[in-house]
């Protein structure tokens, strides 16, 4: 179990390490096909360490560098950010198709139709996270997944390509492909004289959850999309410009237990007041 050191407001990147060493454990037979010296190279490296129980204090400085210039500075970053970006470290940096882009990418089609002439306009992109921006009505992972299905209303002055309508679009959006590592961006902040964060209970399945209803040809209960919680991210404070990431992390041995950087793991309560679904 490898601890990771905060080398100054890297708690970010450290959570983000400790989630895809939970999740995706790698090997030394990978590294060895990475490209030297190259941010993939020395994520794989890092992990490698992590995996083995190795001390990895000096392997830190490259990728955190790395993560760094790609998010272009040094001040406090974000966790969802990060993990796009080792992400794409780790496939830049090894031969295409040795690990299935199905492993962390997902297709989604945004739908927008014109409610007017009836047209309607697809666009197909590939995704590493789902990004849900939270209101004050949502409480849940489960919520944010139901309004999936729910088209939204685009702006008063968004015209339809075809009959130049104005304020009759709407856009609804549906999963094509699922991933084998879902990842789930719960975005609570907004807007409103300045950034705020909102502070308020929010639930998640610790268990299995079945997302079939919002995949093109699921089928509830078909087993092919069902997903079971291994990680989760907190970021603890009162802003959304500032703050500290610890991560809740389901163990091979079936145990929870939070990191917070270099300090010892601690044992969480499943039944208790650390999980609230």
């Amino acid at each position: 179990m490898a601890l990771l050191r905060n080398l100054g407001s890297t708690c970010y990147f450290n959570v983000v390490m400790q989630t895809m060493r939970a999740v995706m454990p790698v090997g030394q037979n990978l590294r060895n096909f990475s490209k030297p010296d190259t941010p993939g190279f020395h994520t794989l490296n890092l992990l490698t360490a992590m995996e083995s129980g190795q001390s990895v204090t000096d392997l830190l400085v490259p990728v955190v560098s790395a993560v760094r210039k790609h998010m272009g500075g040094t001040r406090d970053q974000d966790a969802h950010a990060c993990w796009e970006h080792v992400v794409e470290f780790i496939y830049d940096s090894i031969p295409k198709g040795m690990v299935s882009q199905n492993v962390f990418y997902g297709k989604q089609r945004m739908r927008v139709a014109c409610s007017k002439c009836k047209h309607r306009t697809d666009n197909v992109e590939p995704y590493a996270t789902l990004v849900f921006h939270v209101s004050d009505a949502q409480s849940s992972v489960r919520a944010c997944f139901k309004n999936m299905l729910a088209p939204e209303r685009l702006a008063d002055d968004y015209k339809c390509d075809k009959c130049g309508h104005a304020g009759a679009c709407t856009r609804r959006t549906t999963l094509l492909e699922t991933p084998d590592v879902l990842v789930v961006h719960v975005a609570r902040y907004g807007f409103k004289d300045g950034c705020y964060k909102t502070i308020k209970p929010f639930t998640f399945p610790r268990r299995w959850m079945d997302i079939a209803p919002i995949v093109e040809g699921g089928a509830a209960g078909d087993g092919r999309h069902m997903y079971r919680l291994s990680a989760v991210v907190d970021h603890w404070g009162q802003s959304c410009e500032f703050g500290h990431y610890t991560v809740r992390i389901r163990g091979k041995d079936g145990a929870w237990r939070v990191f917070d950087d270099d300090r010892q793991p601690r044992g969480l309560d499943v039944d208790g007041g650390d999980f609230s679904e």
